[in-house]
């Protein structure tokens, strides 16, 4: 599996000020300069704030080991080869496995759905 694949996850703390790595999700294939679009998951817990568009429930990917939402608020884009650098320095660690067509057709859905995605980056629509 290439690193960089459409529905395929890492760990990262990519901002300062999370306090620990987030489960990431690549959800497009590369756009014509060979970026791909990244959203992550961190726990639902029904607060106000927390977007909607897309929650993942406990049981529907193995790495998920509580209700999740999908912070599209915090997506960002980045190219293969910053990912396999990345990898290469410790900063971010690649999973073997994929989430299953289901769950990444649910999380691009969302990405589609929501207000909270930057407006940059729904030129990716064009890649799911």
């Amino acid at each position: 599996m290439k690193s960089g694949t459409k529905g395929s996850t890492f760990w990262a703390k990519l901002d300062p000020e999370e306090p620990k790595q987030r489960l990431r999700f690549i959800i497009s294939d590369p756009d014509s300069e060979g970026y791909i679009l990244v959203v992550h998951a961190t726990s639902y817990t029904g607060r106000r704030w927390q977007d909607r568009s897309c929650i993942i429930k406990l049981g529907e990917y193995s790495k998920i080991t509580k209700d999740s939402f999908i912070y599209y608020k915090k997506a960002i884009d980045m190219t293969e080869m910053e990912l396999v650098k990345s990898s290469m320095k410790g900063i971010i660690f690649l999973s073997k496995d994929k989430i299953s067509q289901a769950l990444l057709l649910k999380i691009q859905t969302g990405a589609k759905e929501t207000e909270e995605l930057p407006i940059k980056y729904t030129k990716y629509f064009a890649y799911f």
